[in-house]
């Protein structure tokens, strides 16, 4: 996911899932089943009762999210994926975060780690201060 420029109020976080003020770009239009499915492991493997994993998904639904077309994005992910030795995928993302000029997070420290010398707005989760 790609957090839009200046999506954040006053760059303050909320308690809740994500900031109610945030406008997520997904290129996916899997967002909805791959978000569901995460909960469903917590749910499943590690402890995430039921009643949590509810809540969880209605405030998910909740958020007003920009499901745009990655179609435009293909050359510039082929080109990241080709150069990183990464997914099209997870390229697609980067692309897009590129493209409109905003933060790039992600989890995944093998794939920031790969584009921290190239790529100024790739930003680990943990290290993100919204």
């Amino acid at each position: 996911m790609v957090p839009s420029r200046g999506s954040f109020n006053g760059g303050k976080r909320d308690s809740g899932l994500v900031p109610k003020q945030t406008a997520f770009h997904f290129l996916s239009r899997l967002l909805y089943p791959e978000f569901a499915n995460v909960i469903w492991k917590h749910n499943r493997f590690r402890g995430l009762t039921n009643e949590e994993s509810a809540q969880i998904l209605s405030q998910f639904l909740q958020i007003g999210f920009t499901v745009g077309s990655s179609v435009d994005l293909l050359r510039d992910a082929f080109a990241i994926a080709s150069k990183y030795n990464r997914s099209v995928y997870d390229s697609v993302y980067v692309a897009l975060s590129i493209k409109e000029n905003c933060p790039f997070v992600t989890a995944d420290e093998k794939l920031a780690g790969a584009l921290q010398n190239d790529i100024s707005n790739a930003i680990l989760l943990r290290n993100w201060n919204a």
